[in-house]
Formats: C-alpha cells, sequence, structure tokens
C-alpha cells in the first residue's frame, strides 16, 4: 500500500486484516458491483429492502459508510491478489470521515487505535443491513471480564465479572 505522508498506521491495519483468511473471504463475499446480490448489498448504496414498500430508506451516514465499505473491499482485493508493486490508497482515504466529517489527513499522523474503531463502527454500519451484519462481531469480538485472584497461600479464592 502506498503511504500517502503519514499512513502507515491505516497501511499497516489494513494488512494484517488481509491476513485473516475468513475476514477477506467474508469482506470479499459482499456484492458491491451496483446489483445487490445474495448478500444484499450494491455498490450503489442499494440495500435489499431499501425502496420496497414498508424498508426505510438508508441515511446518509450508512450511505457514506457503503462507499468506505466499498473502498476497504477494493483495498482488501488488491492486497490479496494484485501483483502490482503497490496500491494507491487515496480513494479510501476520501471515503474514510471522522466523526466531524473529514477524511483522513494524509499527512497528520492518526492513532491506529482510535482509526480502527471508527473503521469498525463504520464497517458494522455498512453491514447491518446485510446477512453479514455479524462479520466483525463473530470474527474479532470478545468478553471483558475482570478477576482477582488472592496471591497468598491462605487465599485461593478467584471472583471473575463480566
Amino acid at each position: 500500500l502506498k503511504n500517502l505522508g503519514a499512513t502507515c498506521y491505516m497501511n499497516s491495519l489494513l494488512q494484517q486484516f488481509s491476513m485473516v483468511p475468513d475476514f477477506m473471504r467474508g469482506m470479499l463475499a459482499l456484492r458491491l458491483d451496483g446489483e445487490p446480490g445474495e448478500d444484499g448489498v450494491g455498490a450503489s448504496g442499494a440495500i435489499d429492502g431499501a425502496g420496497k414498500e414498508g424498508a426505510a430508506e438508508p441515511s446518509q451516514q450508512e450511505l457514506e459508510c457503503m462507499s468506505l465499505l466499498s473502498q476497504v473491499q477494493t483495498t482488501l482485493c488488491y492486497l490479496g491478489a494484485s501483483e502490482k508493486r503497490y496500491f494507491d490508497t487515496s480513494e479510501l482515504c476520501s471515503a474514510y470521515k471522522d466523526y466531524d466529517g473529514q477524511p483522513v489527513n494524509t499527512s497528520v499522523q492518526m492513532d491506529v487505535d482510535e482509526f480502527f474503531i471508527t473503521l469498525f463502527d463504520k464497517l458494522e454500519l455498512a453491514l447491518k443491513r446485510t446477512p453479514h451484519a455479524n462479520l466483525l462481531k463473530e470474527l474479532f469480538g470478545g468478553v471483558t471480564v475482570s478477576q482477582v485472584i488472592g496471591k497468598s497461600d491462605c487465599c485461593t479464592h478467584t471472583s471473575e465479572r463480566d
């Protein structure tokens, strides 16, 4: 992936995701060619049920997230199958909007954890009307547990709480 200035955090995260076979299969199984497929998603933002009687139209935020999903999918395709020397992520950077609605500023280093959380929030929103709605949760979800373990020999009690 081409580093557009200070986008190494984004590039490394996407490269790591491209090495997770189930993630790649799930993301690349989505049809984003403009015609809703089995997964119910089309590149134009068409989602099965949208426009049908009684179905809610996608919000502007959902459409923006669909555009980001399409760019992530394109990037993953190149990472998985291309023989090009590099892939330019400019369109992905334009499609990714922060909480203020601004695209990635390629000259400013961003915290990878903040980028990751925002990216997954947006991908989950884009996937919510598809059969792959739980893809990210199934692959990367977990449970946080607080555990207290006694240190001394006289206290061997362990306490856990989700």
